[in-house]
């Protein structure tokens, strides 16, 4: 390994109910899912999350603050807030909880950040806001007959990040690697743990060379966030590239003169 010196959260729940819910449609956030500020500890920031209304009825909104953390397994914890290592959960106050929002309309989540003045803050902190609907039923008079059905409940996960200056190691480490097949497909997958203290977005390619040196062909990734302490995996699609041995380049481009890179010996097979 070397270095080389020079981030739509949403979630769908299906269940049964004894009544009918269409979920959040219509609903939309504005201005992106992700709030990102560059603090100082002992400093205040404010921000707003803005909520609209673009159907023909009235929508409740929940709102509550959750911690994130995601693993190259697929596993994501939704925290208590305030119980991640990097949580800043606890430093956040906002208002409202809870709205109605009249169609055609917006409303705002309104939030104050509160740093604590400790010389220990370094790197990046973060939490979630959830943005959940509140059932029809319980903000009409009526209810409405009861019946077995599905119900789709949405949530909105509005990211607040937050990083102190420019503070904070930035280092990647390669956990794994591993061919498998998909369907009929060959996909390379290489598993990314953050084990610095800022969060990194990197930029993620594969240089296969053959046993001669001359290169097979390189290969890309999507662009991922990763936070410290969690961990990504990136995917790579091999399915036209000739069964043999070669040598594989595994580069991560974390921006700001930050690359990391690890060298394997890739079986390619039928």
């Amino acid at each position: 390994m070397f270095k080389k010196s020079y981030s739509l959260v949403f979630i769908v729940f299906f269940m049964i109910s004894s009544s009918v819910f269409a979920g959040i449609e219509g609903i939309f956030v504005e201005g992106g899912l992700t709030h990102e500020f560059t603090i100082e500890p002992g400093k205040t920031y404010n921000g707003k999350i803005v909520i609209r209304n673009e159907g023909n009825k009235q929508k409740g909104i929940r709102v509550y603050k959750t911690d994130y953390l995601m693993y190259a397994d697929g596993k994501n914890i939704y925290g208590e807030p305030g119980t991640a290592p990097r949580s800043c959960a606890n430093w956040i106050t906002y208002t409202p909880s809870r709205t109605v929002i009249k169609p055609n309309s917006e409303s705002e989540i309104m939030y104050t950040i509160n740093v604590p003045d400790s010389v220990n803050l370094t790197g990046t902190y973060w939490c979630i806001f959830m943005i959940e609907p509140i059932p029809d039923n319980l903000l009409e008079p009526e209810l409405p007959e009861k019946k077995i059905g599905v119900r789709v409940k949405w949530r909105y996960g509005v990211q607040v990040v937050l990083n102190v200056g420019d503070t904070g190691t930035r280092n990647l480490k390669f956990i794994g690697t591993e061919l498998i097949k998909d369907k009929d497909k060959k996909i390379l997958q290489v598993d990314i743990e953050n084990t610095g203290e800022q969060w990194l977005k990197p930029v993620v390619w594969i240089e296969l060379y053959k046993a001669d040196g001359t290169l097979q062909g390189k290969y890309s990734s999507i662009v991922m966030r990763c936070y410290p302490g969690t961990s990504i995996r990136h995917k790579f699609n091999l399915t036209d590239v000739p069964d043999g041995t070669y040598k594989a380049l595994i580069i991560a481009d974390c921006g700001e003169d930050d690359l990391f890179g690890v060298n394997y010996t890739l079986k390619v097979g039928k």
